[in-house]
């Protein structure tokens, strides 16, 4: 797709962490307004069928994939997402916030140790695969914003990469990236190429 055709659809597409967390309105869309940049913005106060379709073209077309790890949920799938567009070789920057301990809580409810453990491994995994990938990483929205916009403007990644916040440092054993892959297919059911955030 030529710039001329890609500036008719959205430059950036907003996924990651949805509900109950409100980083897209309170933060990363006043940014974008404010440089000009184009979005689409995946979480919406009424959901329908519909979006379905209009969300999968927005994210397909997107020039740059802007993701956000909040730790106000889980993250499931917004982790699988990332994985996966990673892998596909897809612009991507991140931003991860990293889980309290165990007692965080996600939707009112204080998460166990183990749990904790499970979900610090992913980002840890999530985080090992970013850098192999040069896939810039940030810990606040705004430093990740100015880091897409350069990205947009100069249509290149290439001077971005590395720039990660070094919010992890574990390395996680290559063996465990499959893992990423078998579990986006099994929770992709309609083999779409897309699944729906779960808290």
């Amino acid at each position: 797709m030529d710039y001329l055709t890609q500036k008719k659809q959205h430059e950036i597409f907003l996924g990651g962490s949805c509900n109950p967390t409100t980083w897209r309105q309170d933060e990363a869309i006043p940014l974008l307004k404010n440089l000009g940049i184009t979005f689409y913005n995946p979480q919406v106060s009424q959901w329908c069928q519909e979006l379905i379709e209009q969300e999968h073209l927005a994210k397909e077309n997107a020039f740059l994939l802007f993701y956000v790890i909040d730790s106000r949920t889980r993250n499931v799938v917004g982790i699988i997402e990332a994985a996966s567009f990673a892998g596909s070789s897809r612009k991507l920057v991140m931003v991860v916030c990293p889980y309290n301990g165990p007692g965080h809580s996600i939707n009112g409810e204080s998460i166990s140790d183990q749990e904790y453990v499970d979900l610090r491994k992913s980002l840890n995994l999530l985080k090992d695969l970013m850098e192999k990938q040069n896939i810039p990483i940030f810990e606040t929205i705004p430093n990740a914003v100015t880091c897409a916009a350069k990205i947009i403007y100069e249509r290149d990644m290439t001077q971005y990469v590395n720039k990660s916040d070094n919010i992890f440092s574990q390395k996680i054993n290559n063996d465990l990236v499959p893992l990423f892959e078998d579990t986006f297919n099994t929770l992709d059911t309609h083999k779409s190429g897309t699944i729906k955030d779960i808290s």
